[in-house]
């Protein structure tokens, strides 16, 4: 009640700024709340989905519709802070106001959990390729590209590639959704109080906000926003209404995989034949060529998305300035991971994804909490302060998703 009640609170707080200025110039900001919505639903997402809908069929729909919330709540806080950051990253801002050991506990802990989130994504990628006949070197080709695609170029370049990708995705898997059909006599509510119930309750809950999202919403608005002439209020407007079309379109992602993942019985996710002949059987023969683009575009769109947010991330926390530090971060860091795909099965990859979305609200504690002190910062945010019903609830959404993290834990 508390999520859907601030929900409803803040879509009716945003004032009608788009009236007062002009539309087309509105329209330049879209880009980074939509991305960072479609790159939430990764790899690990997908494998979340797929053992939910596998295990419980339609049984936690419910779930996904209330988690719109918590997810506009705090990403619309981070594209709040972008806005008022005049160009300056996440992790600048936090060095700014907290001093470079608060930016070092925000962006390291982001940093090394992203490894392990390159490992998950590349292999995302590998069954989405072998899904459609092509190669596990295939990733060599994709890496390549995400290089092409960011190292030397400025944000709002980098967009431009990455958009394409991120219209790609939803529909892929809303094909997908639709090809596989919907049974009106499966039960659309389950609970348990078993532990794989809490888990994969935990799992979702933690694929909704990942630290990653935070630095990337909260950098590239801040990045984009800056060059464009329009009124604090009107870009804050913008923001939360891209960030709300962002978190619908998202959390439908999620509902449509794990509605095209009923009645796949337990099959691997991870082993393309396995995937590949139940989706035949469930869904027809162009099942999981479409599945495979939607998985293959979902992890790459990730991939870039993760490896900028990380590299903006380490580089501001260090105090770095300028984009050859920001692209040497963003070549290395996710090699070690590529190599380990590329050489080693990936049979263990399915458990690590769940692994890191349950646990994932426990490392998003430190930036989440720090990015609420910025949003509550008068002289940082101005006008666009987060008070009242708003930072209440930005406050005891961020408990919630901890509160998740600690059941994971114990399940």
């Amino acid at each position: 009640m508390l999520y859907a009640g601030c929900y409803i609170y803040q879509c009716l707080k945003i004032v009608n700024d788009v009236n007062s200025v002009d539309r087309r110039k509105l329209l330049e900001l879209f880009g980074p709340a939509w991305i960072t919505m479609i790159a939430d639903v990764d790899a690990a997402s997908i494998l979340t989905a797929v053992a939910t809908g596998e295990t419980y069929g339609y049984g936690l729909l419910w779930l996904m519709a209330l988690l719109v919330a918590p997810l506009f709540i705090v990403q619309s806080v981070a594209g709040r802070v972008g806005v008022a950051g005049r160009g300056r990253g996440l992790g600048e801002l936090i060095r700014e106001r907290f001093g470079p050991r608060w930016a070092l506990a925000a962006a390291l802990p982001m940093f090394f959990v992203d490894m392990f989130s390159y490992a998950v994504e590349f292999t995302g990628m590998a069954v989405g390729a072998a899904l459609l006949g092509l190669p596990k070197a295939t990733l060599v080709a994709l890496y390549a590209a995400a290089l092409l695609m960011v190292v030397g170029r400025r944000y709002r370049e980098i967009e431009r590639y990455v958009l394409p990708v991120s219209l790609l995705t939803p529909l892929a898997f809303i094909a997908e959704a639709a090809v596989r059909g919907w049974d009106p006599s499966a039960p659309l509510f389950y609970a348990s109080a078993n532990n794989q119930f809490f888990f994969l309750v935990a799992a979702n809950v933690g694929a909704v906000v990942m630290p990653f999202m935070l630095f990337y919403q909260a950098s590239a608005t801040s990045r984009k926003y800056a060059s464009v002439d329009s009124g604090d209020g009107a870009k804050a407007s913008w923001t939360s209404r891209e960030t709300l079309a962002g978190a619908i379109a998202s959390q439908i992602l999620m509902s449509a995989i794990m509605v095209a993942s009923t009645g796949l019985d337990g099959v691997d996710p991870l082993s393309p034949r396995q995937l590949g002949s139940a989706l035949h059987r469930v869904a027809g023969p162009y099942s999981p060529y479409i599945f495979g683009v939607g998985l293959l575009a979902a992890s790459f769109l990730a991939y870039i998305v993760i490896a900028l947010a990380s590299s903006w991330g380490a580089v501001e926390a260090l105090g770095l300035r300028g984009r050859s530090a920001r692209d040497l971060v963003y070549a290395l860091e996710p090699l070690p991971a590529l190599i380990a795909v590329l050489l080693v099965p990936s049979g263990s990859a399915a458990y690590v994804a769940l692994e890191l979305m349950a646990l994932s609200p426990l490392v998003l504690a430190v930036p989440g909490v720090l990015l609420g002190l910025l949003a509550m910062d008068g002289d940082l945010m101005g006008d666009l302060a987060l008070g009242g019903a708003y930072r209440r609830a930005y406050w005891a959404t961020l408990f919630l998703l901890a509160l998740s993290g600690v059941v994971a834990l114990i399940y």
